[in-house]
């Protein structure tokens, strides 16, 4: 089952977000205050620092090392200033707007000096069927637009692919059969790259984020399972 080619940006400060800042958070309906009920938080470090701190309201919330994932955290539903700060000195701020009974993800990229704080609703429901679900993320500051397949290792098998990624994009979900697959990566214009084999397991959910590598390696993947 294809991606669908039809992207939501996850944008870099909430001045260039706008209308596209509330697509991805999906707050529609709900601001998160007047309730109880918490919201979900988990982090990624897919920049370029070792050591990364994540900060709510100016409070620690959690640290992480290169390319770790944290476990989902429990934070108070509602407006809520999201900081990243890098070993190395630089940051990223953002303010944000959580709902109640909602999960996120926020994915921190770019260089220690050029930080970037990405942040996206995570679907929360099991994949129909027994399937998994998978989207991905461009999170490699260094690289162009992306063009990524996720094809099966064993015949016969649907694949699902993604045009025109860039910087900071995210696709929809795509809904695959458990099972070991590669994911190949080519940048437009550029030579081809292919990730590790990735395993699929029934009933879950992956963020696949896309993000720039160090030494002869161009282009790394982290995988975010839920």
């Amino acid at each position: 089952m294809p991606f669908h080619h039809h992207l939501r940006r996850a944008t870099l400060c909430a001045a260039r977000w706008g209308i596209g800042l509330w697509l991805l958070l999906g707050l529609a309906a709900c601001d998160g205050t007047g309730t109880d009920e918490p919201a979900r938080l988990r982090a990624v470090n897919a920049s370029a620092s070792p050591a990364v701190e994540i900060y709510e309201n100016l409070d620690v919330l959690t640290g992480l090392g290169a390319d770790e994932v944290s476990p989902y955290l429990t934070v108070e539903a509602g407006t809520t200033l999201l900081e990243a700060r890098a070993e190395e000195g630089g940051a990223a701020t953002r303010q944000v707007l959580l709902a109640a009974d909602s999960a996120y993800t926020a994915v921190v990229a770019g260089t220690p000096n050029a930080l970037a704080l990405l942040l996206m609703t995570d679907r929360q429901t099991t994949p129909p069927g027994g399937q998994a679900s998978v989207r991905l993320l461009h999170a490699a500051a260094r690289t162009g637009v992306l063009d990524a397949e996720v094809v099966p290792d064993a015949d016969g098998g649907d694949a699902a692919e993604v045009d025109d990624l860039a910087f900071t994009e995210l696709s929809p979900y795509a809904r695959l059969e458990p099972g070991s697959y590669t994911l190949f990566i080519d940048e437009v214009g550029g030579s081809g790259d292919t990730a590790p084999r990735i395993d699929l397991l029934p009933g879950r959910r992956y963020l696949l984020v896309v993000t720039d590598a160090s030494g002869d390696d161009r282009l790394r993947v982290l995988v975010a399972e839920q």
